[in-house]
């Protein structure tokens, strides 16, 4: 397990933010990670890399996209859902010793990332949808 100190953190966070802009996060970073991790230790055969793409549907922290008349409420479990898919896995293929490639490789997937959290989370529905699931999931294993 890797451990990354406070400092080390700040450094990521501040190199995201530098090279993409203000709007990027250590999450999109985290993601497009967590693809290219995928595609190296299970790489798709190079004549299926432009009909696969890889979909990773998953919960996001959905508190900073309450509305402001919801936000004094505390809520135990408050996820939305966005899904991330990844089409045209050529330009993530990369050879993973060329450090150059899998930067650019990273920048692209954080641009695709970026690009679905803006598109889910500006769905009005999505939170919503996602704390009546929840509570739907801790009704049922109550009962």
């Amino acid at each position: 397990m890797l451990q990354l100190k406070p400092r080390e953190c700040q450094r990521i966070i501040h190199g995201v933010k530098s090279r993409l802009g203000p709007e990027y996060t250590i999450t999109h970073l985290a993601q497009a990670a967590t693809l290219l991790a995928l595609l190296k230790i299970n790489p798709v055969p190079k004549e299926a890399l432009s009909e696969r793409p890889v979909i990773m549907p998953l919960p996001v922290n959905g508190r900073r996209y309450l509305r402001e008349d919801f936000a004094h409420c505390q809520y135990g479990s408050c996820q939305a859902c966005a899904v991330v898919e990844f089409d045209n896995l050529e330009q993530f293929a990369v050879d993973f010793e060329d450090k150059v490639a899998v930067a650019d490789a990273l920048i692209r997937a954080m641009e695709v990332t970026k690009k679905s959290y803006d598109y889910w989370l500006s769905k009005p529905f999505l939170l919503p949808l996602g704390l009546a699931k929840d509570n739907f999931l801790s009704a049922l294993l109550e009962s």
